[in-house]
């Protein structure tokens, strides 16, 4: 009978642990076993971080390649390039945006800012990456994917697409800490002359869409503004339209009878709106119009 050497392994089975003596031959079977096992775990780890990593260094990858296309270079493929890198692009953020791991990362750094747009509130809930969409015309369409963090830790993102107007968006601005509520103005150019701007309101803790509080389209040549005043929590929004031209915009939703007064004589109508956040939600306070008569 084989010498036994007093070791133990001590395993946990269904709550119950088991003691039993080994030979000393299986003894350090076992240790390399479990000598084995232990790196291969730790391998997977490894590759399981790799895996992460490589599809953030894919997204620079694409980001990079993507800055030297032009929807105006000479060659006839040059719009199903860009719309092929692109999506790569799109669908690789939603991705890794969408995955829990990228908490770990630093976003003001973790995608190269060189060739990708990106901002974000102040304690880093809600975050917008943007890349023009190349798209070649006058509208300068932009990509835009809106990535929050909810108070629970889980994270998500989606692309901002048609119903945003495929703007881009400025500085994110936390409204009242108790709703998580965050405001940002955005805005896109959609004709050589023309813009189109919009207040986006985010709560990144509900199941809602980001939702649009006030918006406008208007000719750069034109007086027009949208701006948020942080202290006393109002949108203040101005824009002018021209009746004798259908591209800088039409009368405000809110004004139902405004077309019937205006007379037949080409005018140039400016609208004001101010909106003000009250119990959890921003209100219209004030809508006005004034018009003058134009060549």
């Amino acid at each position: 009978m084989s010498t036994l050497i007093r070791c133990f392994i001590f395993t946990h089975f269904a709550g119950v642990h088991l003691i039993c003596p080994i030979p000393s031959k299986m003894k350090y079977r076992l240790l390399i076993l479990f000598a084995a096992l232990a790196i291969k775990v730790s391998a997977f780890e490894v590759a399981k971080k790799d895996t992460f990593q490589r599809k953030i260094d894919s997204i620079n990858y694409y980001l990079r390649i993507y800055d030297t296309l032009s929807p105006f270079a000479e060659y006839d493929d040059r719009f199903s390039l860009i719309e092929s890198v692109q999506e790569k692009i799109i669908s690789g953020l939603i991705d890794v945006l969408n995955d829990q791991k990228i908490q770990k990362y630093d976003l003001n750094n973790t995608f190269d800012p060189n060739f990708l747009y990106h901002n974000s509130s102040a304690d880093g809930r809600v975050h917008f990456f943007t890349i023009d969409a190349k798209n070649g015309g006058s509208w300068r369409m932009q990509r835009t994917i809106l990535h929050t963090r909810l108070k629970d830790g889980t994270v998500r993102a989606a692309e901002l697409g048609e119903n945003y107007a495929y703007a881009s968006f400025g500085d994110v601005q936390l409204v009242d800490s108790t709703s998580a509520t965050y405001i940002a103005i955005g805005g896109v150019q959609t004709c050589n002359t023309c813009i189109a701007m919009m207040a986006l309101v985010i709560q990144p803790d509900s199941a809602s869409a980001p939702e649009i509080i006030c918006s406008f389209d208007s000719r750069t040549v034109d007086e027009y503004d949208m701006v948020y005043d942080p202290l006393t929590k109002t949108i203040f929004c101005q824009h002018s339209i021209r009746t004798n031209d259908p591209l800088s915009g039409s009368p405000d939703d809110s004004f139902e009878d405004g077309e019937e007064q205006f007379s037949e004589q080409p005018q140039k109508i400016t609208f004001q709106n101010e909106f003000a956040f009250r119990h959890g939600k921003f209100v219209r306070i004030k809508a006005c119009w004034s018009s003058e008569e134009i060549e």
